[in-house]
């Protein structure tokens, strides 16, 4: 990929374009993936258990059908999207015993 350049004669960008990109053209560089390895701090999130006490607010149940991954409780909705995506890879595998 070649490396971006100053260039302000670009007949396609309007001027606003041109303030916006600080004169730069050619391709975008690319970004490094981010890993999705953080893990919740919150105790017993994902973990199959029974449902929490009804003072505790926000915990989300998940279960997708025809998944071998049992029905879970997250802490929130951002863990409980985690924990469907989880479940739709896991359609039809046992799950493993840990």
């Amino acid at each position: 990929m070649s490396p971006r350049r100053p260039r302000t004669d670009s007949p396609r960008a309007s001027k606003a374009q041109q303030e916006w990109n600080q004169g730069l053209t050619g391709p975008t560089p690319a970004r490094p993936a981010i890993p999705l390895t953080a893990t919740c701090p919150t105790a017993d999130c994902g973990a199959p258990k029974p449902p929490p006490p009804a003072d505790e607010h926000g915990w989300v149940f998940t279960k997708v059908a025809g998944s071998a991954d049992p029905g879970r409780w997250w802490c929130s909705g951002s863990c409980a999207t985690y924990g469907i995506a989880r479940a739709e890879l896991r359609l039809g595998e046992p799950w493993p015993s840990t």
